[in-house]
């Protein structure tokens, strides 16, 4: 981990003492300089350690001097100040103590003993430190998520794997907005689904690839469209975490280029099988549903059983591939066994007379009016589709 300054204050060679610890001494430090500037806030980053000696302080200096100092100082994200006494003056000014605890700023003393530059190299060690651990991390994390992507759960598995590594939530959309998956199951809550959601619809409806950093709650979710400029998939949210460094940052793109080939395989099959389908509705309609049904079982999609309802939905030629994925998808989660397949510009479906209800949520779901036949056996499909 980044030092802190209680890991400084445990460092017994360098002999530094706290002075206020009215803040928090546990909170990341990510560096570590040195000024006698009154005012070294337009050179300093966030979260920083701030060393000083005093002589920017003049002999009789107010109270309110050292506070405004130490305004400057927390307003610019600096997490903690070291004096060193005996260089400029005896021991630590009074009224800079009481500013910083004021303030809630952790101050130390840093002996006469001790030079600025031998707390700056320990700080710099343990930085360096942290990045090759946090390396190490990074690469064993990947090679976890390439070998979730081999097993037989491909992208689910991958996406649980990154929910575990980064200890987050990570939700998947499909390019209509809808989640398709959460990992850890059921952690999403509904308040922050809908937040997520809304930031992801606003993604998808620009058509571009493209990431976006949004907060929620306390925390940050890093928002990522899957697919190509012409062809967005979806969306991925890692959620539930702090900022990601370049560490988590490139588990996160090594977790999208898995998803992103386990999805063009899948959508390889998804097409082999659509294919597959579109012919079996021929087969059907010729009169071989013995056949069709044969072909279906074999893929683990069996016809539905008589009697049937034959259903169709007008769409155009301009319907989207989205709205085909869409359907399929909705077949595959509901209850009750579907047949679907597309006919030129319509949607077939066969359904069981027993799942006639599916009919509605199916056709509903997407906006779309359908026609319906009278119950059926195979035998009579083409009067029903006619």
């Amino acid at each position: 981990m980044p030092p802190t300054v209680r890991q400084l204050l445990q460092r017994q060679s360098l002999g530094v003492t706290i002075l206020t610890a009215a803040g928090s001494i546990d909170e990341p430090i990510q560096w570590i300089s040195s000024t006698d500037l009154l005012d070294p806030t337009p050179f300093l980053s966030d979260d920083q350690m701030l060393l000083t000696t005093g002589t920017q302080f003049m002999v009789g200096a107010s109270s309110g001097i050292f506070v405004d100092y130490v305004r400057r100082l927390t307003a610019n994200g600096v997490r903690a100040l070291g004096f060193g006494t005996e260089v400029v003056r005896s021991g630590t000014p009074p009224y800079l103590v009481a500013a910083c605890a004021g303030a809630g700023l952790p101050l130390v003393e840093v002996p006469y003993r001790t030079p600025f530059i031998a707390i700056i190299r320990w700080a710099a060690d343990m930085l360096v430190r942290e990045a090759s651990a946090r390396d190490d991390w990074a690469l064993k994390a990947q090679q976890s998520l390439s070998l979730a992507a081999l097993g037989s759960g491909g992208v689910h598995n991958v996406l649980a794997e990154l929910a575990r590594q980064l200890e987050c939530r990570v939700v998947m959309f499909d390019s209509g907005g809808n989640v398709t998956s959460v990992h850890p199951l059921g952690s999403l809550g509904s308040h922050q689904g809908a937040e997520l959601a809304a930031e992801v619809a606003r993604l998808l409806n620009s058509g571009r690839r493209s990431s976006v950093a949004v907060r929620l709650g306390e925390r940050h979710a890093v928002i990522q469209t899957l697919g190509s400029r012409n062809a967005i998939r979806g969306a991925l949210a890692v959620a539930d975490v702090d900022v990601l460094d370049a560490a988590a940052q490139s588990v996160v793109t090594a977790a999208l280029a898995l998803v992103a080939v386990s999805l063009e395989q899948h959508d390889a099959a998804d097409r082999s099988v659509r294919i597959i389908r579109e012919q079996m509705l021929h087969l059907i309609v010729s009169g071989h549903a013995d056949a069709a049904d044969q072909v279906m079982a074999a893929v683990s999609e069996p016809l539905p059983a008589e009697p049937v309802l034959v259903v169709t939905c007008d769409v155009g030629s301009s319907a989207s591939s989205a709205l085909e994925a869409s359907f399929e998808r909705k077949v595959q989660d509901g209850e009750g066994r579907v047949f679907f397949a597309r006919a030129g510009d319509q949607f077939v479906f066969i359904v069981s007379v027993a799942d006639q209800s599916r009919v509605s949520e199916l056709v509903d779901s997407v906006g779309l009016r359908a026609g319906v036949s009278t119950p059926a056996v195979y035998a009579e499909f083409r009067s029903g589709l006619d």
